[in-house]
């Protein structure tokens, strides 16, 4: 199941605006998204070190174009998973007006996302502390990331104040007193964060806590870090509840979306306060392959080029579905049975893994675009027959194209097309891979391996999405990855 922020700005809840029937799910979803944000973040870290951002140049050198926009691109990454853990810490803050026994389990929940950021943030700091190019790169503001000017420079405030080791300490303090409200595997990583905290304390932590200090009384204004400043936290963490199926393009787009599309057209999508944007670069933060209905496969099947392929695969006188069947026996039920009285005409990678969706429900986001792929039919029936031999496989929360076992979103596409779009992956934080915001940058330049079929553009002021222009889209891979604010 997807975790998802909806956006209630007039008010400012918290943990005790759940239902008490929802607290336990809501304690669950909670411990599983701070064990996946904090690995992210270790994940991330691991890369720099891997990639050598943290190895030293020589002096009178400055960084390379190379070096400043891998360092880019992971300072918007890592600012992601931050984001992430501090929205749940706060949502959680209210922890002392719960029922007793609900009380020690939101406190714990509200202790290690705060100290997943403190102690991430003091092993990321230490690793910087001896390269002043760290601050000139990382303080230019990064639109399309969201980023404004002196992030650096406020996260350090933040994680080097003297008010935040307060914090630990105070923290600490009520730690025993909520013991049980301990999960094993909650139980672990505070116990690892702590110690690593005391561990930066005798360290170089004080030390970066001091020269930093030298600068708090010139920056007095600047009492947190980018999220906080600009309401973002507040806006996703302060209402963590859970969205429904409410979004932007609503039902009656549905029959506008479906009598525009073609089986091979990909879908690129946003949906906002999603845990799943975290972590992913750019505007559109999710990718699916739209594959039809039942009589377009059938369709295409009779093309005289996938009718050779199939029969080249022994499949002599089959249709594309009755071939993949034979070939893919687990997927035959989601073919011929509807989802939800829905034919299911999707194949994405969410949370659940590889799964079939009806277009009504994958199509159900906040900002749609359609692409159509540059190809002949054979290279459509290709794509979907590969899509089919993925389903069932988890997701890939390490964003690794290199394997097949797991796989991300856009990895689904990337690899159902098998290279015949040009597509070429990118490095992120680390990993080789291609995010859905590259395919809309992509098809913005002169030679595009897309036709545009639609752009529905959302607006969370409104509560609407409409149809827009292809010159429109074309700039949409610009928008910051927190655009939405700006309908506020």
């Amino acid at each position: 199941m997807c975790l998802m922020w909806l956006v209630l700005l007039s008010t400012d809840p918290s943990i005790t605006s759940v239902d008490k029937e929802q607290l336990e799910l809501a304690f669950t979803q909670d411990e599983m998204t701070i064990l996946r944000l904090r690995e992210g973040l270790h994940t991330t870290l691991d890369a720099m070190n891997e990639t050598g951002l943290f190895d030293p140049i020589a002096k009178n050198q400055i960084w390379s174009r190379e070096r400043r926009d891998l360092a880019r691109q992971t300072w918007a990454v890592w600012t992601d998973y931050v984001l992430g853990l501090e929205s749940i810490s706060h949502f959680h803050r209210t922890f002392e007006e719960l029922p007793t026994n609900s009380r020690s389990r939101s406190f714990q929940l509200h202790h290690a996302a705060f100290l997943a950021q403190y102690r991430t943030a003091l092993d990321l700091l230490d690793r910087m502390h001896d390269d002043p190019s760290f601050d000139v790169v990382l303080n230019e503001a990064m639109p399309q990331s969201g980023l404004p000017e002196n992030t650096l420079a406020g996260f350090k405030f933040r994680f080097l104040h003297i008010s935040i080791a307060a914090r630990f300490v105070t923290l600490g303090a009520l730690n025993n007193a909520h013991s049980d409200g301990f999960t094993d595997a909650l139980r672990l990583v505070v116990d690892e964060d702590r110690a690593r905290i005391w561990h930066h304390g005798k360290g170089r932590g004080e030390l970066m806590t001091l020269i930093n200090g030298v600068n708090i009384a010139a920056d007095v204004g600047h009492d947190s870090w980018f999220p906080i400043q600009k309401g973002l936290a507040n806006a996703m963490g302060d209402v963590r509840v859970m969205r429904g199926h409410h979004s932007l393009i609503k039902k009656n787009h549905m029959p506008l979306i479906a009598r525009r599309m073609r089986a091979g057209d990909i879908m690129l999508q946003r949906r906002e306060w999603y845990l799943s944007n975290l972590g992913i670069p750019g505007y559109w933060t999710h990718a699916a392959l739209y594959i039809g209905s039942v009589d377009d496969r059938a369709l295409l099947s009779q093309q005289t080029d996938v009718r050779a392929w199939l029969d080249g695969l022994g499949h002599q006188g089959k249709s594309l579905d009755q071939a993949a069947i034979t070939a893919f026996p687990d997927i035959h039920e989601f073919l011929i049975t509807n989802d939800g009285g829905e034919e299911n005409r999707v194949i994405e990678a969410i949370g659940e893994g590889v799964i079939f969706a009806s277009l009504e429900h994958s199509a159900a986001a906040d900002s749609l675009a359609v692409l159509r792929p540059k190809v002949k039919s054979l290279a459509v029936a290709q794509a979907l027959w590969r899509a089919f031999h993925f389903v069932g496989r988890p997701y890939d929360y390490d964003f690794d194209f290199t394997t097949d076992t797991a796989l991300v979103c856009s990895e689904l596409v990337y690899k159902a097309f098998e290279g015949s779009l040009g597509l070429k992956l990118m490095p992120v934080a680390g990993r080789l891979m291609l995010a859905p915001n590259e395919m809309a940058r992509v098809h913005s330049l002169e030679q595009s391996p897309f036709e545009f079929v639609l752009f529905l553009d959302g607006n969370e002021a409104t509560d609407s999405a409409v149809f827009s222009e292809e010159e429109v889209f074309n700039k949409s891979w610009m928008r910051p990855k927190w655009h939405i604010v700006t309908h506020r």
